[in-house]
């Protein structure tokens, strides 16, 4: 960042300052050069306003900085002019998807900066009098800070409502035409444009079960669902019946799991796979359902990265059911024998591990393989015996 002393004209050649309305004056002069600095002030310390571009703000905060020099040397506080600028401005930043504690934060950053230089031009007058003049309108400024921001604030929670609405609306038809396919590919890519995703990017879709949610659990999730995200993160949430289904873009979904099991530590999740464009979102919404539809109390959060064979297979369960049929008939009676198995694949195929996850000894667990290959005719440590009783323990409750 450039400095004041780098931006800001000094010279020994300029008359010194004796009054407040000189003070004043002077500070008008420094305004185009002190709104560079602050603009870099905000692009430093208030990382959600990188979505707006210098261009844009350059007007706007020296507007702001410059009525209110011109305010405080009158005595007075924003007129409805000022206060209407306030309003616009925060409309605009509303629409910029700027959320509102970055706005407040960044008006701050302004006002902060233009009293520091006031500050610095009483000092260098070198009359204690003029300082104590300044400090004695100290009132006025924090008075105009708040006036402002209240004006702002305002304005962008109005438009964040309005907008908030329109992306209700837009995730519902985005989600809606994602799981119709291709069918319904034009209506998902102008729904995705509108919510400000990049169609070239990333999408990952995850989903779980609300049906028996309270109310307020349902409350709860709407009041996190408000948490300000970074402008390169895309997050949209729609309710489809009893799922709510989840579009992302830049954003982690561990961290969003996380967030539904703080809301429901039982709830089923699944999450698909992040594949690209609208194409790629269609099938991660088709491996999100499915995944949710095998998850259960002992895998609640069932990821299509991890589990994409036996999920993908059990969509053809009803023709395979004759195949498997001997293990599914093994499993009624001996539903241990068919822990054990799927432990022995859990642990890399490492009998003492499986016997230290089951807590047994390993003789136990080299019997129950042994007896499970008896009754289905499977050796589990084969890849062709080992996948048929993997889905024979996916399919066995459909």
């Amino acid at each position: 960042m450039t400095g004041t002393s780098e931006r800001i004209e000094r010279g020994a050649d300029r008359p010194p300052i004796t009054t407040l309305t000189e003070l004043f004056t002077r500070a008008q002069d420094s305004v185009p050069a002190l709104t560079l600095e602050v603009i870099d002030l905000i692009h430093d310390r208030v990382a959600e306003y990188g979505s707006t571009t210098v261009t844009q703000q350059i007007g706007h905060t020296e507007g702001q900085l410059r009525d209110m020099v011109t305010g405080l040397a009158c005595g007075r506080g924003p007129d409805e002019r000022e206060l209407q600028a306030a309003r616009d401005l925060g409309r605009q930043r509303a629409l910029d998807r700027v959320p509102l504690h970055a706005l407040i934060s960044a008006f701050q950053v302004g006002f902060q900066r233009l009293w520091a230089h006031l500050q610095e031009l009483a000092r260098e007058s070198g009359r204690q009098e003029l300082q104590l003049d300044l400090l004695a309108g100290v009132d006025g400024v924090w008075s105009w800070m708040q006036a402002i921001t209240a004006a702002a604030s305002q304005a962008h929670s109005e438009a964040t409502v309005a907008l908030e609405a329109v992306d209700i609306r837009s995730t519902h038809r985005f989600v809606q035409a994602l799981s119709q396919g291709d069918v319904e590919r034009d209506v998902a890519e102008r729904a995705a444009v509108s919510l400000g995703y990049d169609l070239a990017g990333q999408f990952q879709v995850v989903c779980w079960s609300v049906g028996g949610w309270s109310e307020s659990q349902l409350q709860r999730w709407h009041e996190r669902d408000g948490v300000p995200r970074p402008a390169t993160q895309h997050l949209q949430v729609a309710g489809v019946g009893q799922t709510m289904v989840a579009v992302l873009q830049g954003a982690d979904p561990a961290k969003l799991v996380t967030r539904v099991h703080r809301v429901d530590p039982a709830a089923r999740v699944g999450v698909g796979l992040s594949r690209p464009g609208v194409p790629g979102a269609v099938d991660s919404y088709r491996d999100a359902v499915l995944c949710l539809a095998h998850a259960d109390p002992r895998r609640p959060v069932v990821a299509f990265e991890q589990w994409w064979l036996p999920v993908s297979l059990s969509e053809q369960a009803p023709r395979l059911r004759q195949v498997l049929e001997p293990g599914l008939r093994a499993a009624v009676d001996n539903p241990h024998l068919l822990q054990t198995v799927t432990a022995f694949a859990d642990a890399g195929s490492s009998l003492s591990a499986t016997a230290s996850a089951l807590h047994v000894h390993v003789n136990t667990v080299r019997y129950r393989l042994d007896r499970w290959r008896t009754l289905t005719g499977w050796d589990p440590t084969t890849w062709d015996g080992l996948c048929r009783t993997l889905l024979v323990d996916w399919t066995r409750d459909g």
